[in-house]
């Protein structure tokens, strides 16, 4: 129902230029409206985990499951990743999605600006996704917070030449000077 528009993009998908955590509450809002609820509550969590869901399906449309043997369906049709880690079967999101991006840029927020390393291992808590490194590593580099802190100082100035009389070489107390009249009493 909010999967259709006229460019086979759905209606929420300019949402995803937008903070991730605002994206899922506008989202979660849009269903709340869908459904003709009128309720001036905060949202719940389910509301929240609905809105998730929803954009995890949204950016999983394109996925063609047969081209990877270690992909499995769950219960609510969501694409996971299935790998020697018992236990541990992430949900596949692909790289060239916008909402790959807004996971990044969120968990590097999540993680107070941490670097591609710390950025990376919120993600794959809960999420695959292929190529990560790359797609953190942009993130990274353009997020405006981190260019303050990534600017390097300036070198102090180079000193300048030593003048011709200081560094010709002489004899030692060739020239000396004394004061005869003592210290200028005024």
């Amino acid at each position: 129902m909010m999967e259709t528009n006229g460019d086979n993009q759905g209606v929420l998908h300019s949402l995803l230029d937008r903070p991730y955590i605002r994206m899922l509450r506008i989202t979660a809002y849009v269903y709340r409206v869908i459904r003709r609820i009128r309720d001036n509550q905060p949202l719940s969590t389910e509301e929240i985990k609905n809105a998730e869901k929803y954009w995890i399906k949204y950016a999983q449309r394109g996925l063609n499951p047969n081209d990877e043997q270690n992909i499995l369906k769950n219960d609510d049709d969501i694409y996971l990743i299935s790998g020697r880690i018992r236990g541990y079967n992430p949900i596949l999101i692909p790289r060239i999605h916008p909402f790959a991006k807004a996971l990044v840029l969120n968990a590097h927020r999540k993680t107070l600006h941490g670097g591609v390393g710390v950025t990376m291992g919120e993600i794959r808590k809960r999420f695959w996704i292929h190529q990560l490194r790359t797609l953190a590593k942009s993130v990274v580099h353009k997020c405006e917070t981190c260019k303050r802190y990534r600017v390097k100082s300036l070198a102090p100035p180079r000193t300048g030449l030593m003048p011709a009389f200081r560094t010709e070489f002489t004899a030692p107390f060739t020239i000396v000077g004394v004061d005869f009249a003592g210290p200028l009493l005024y």
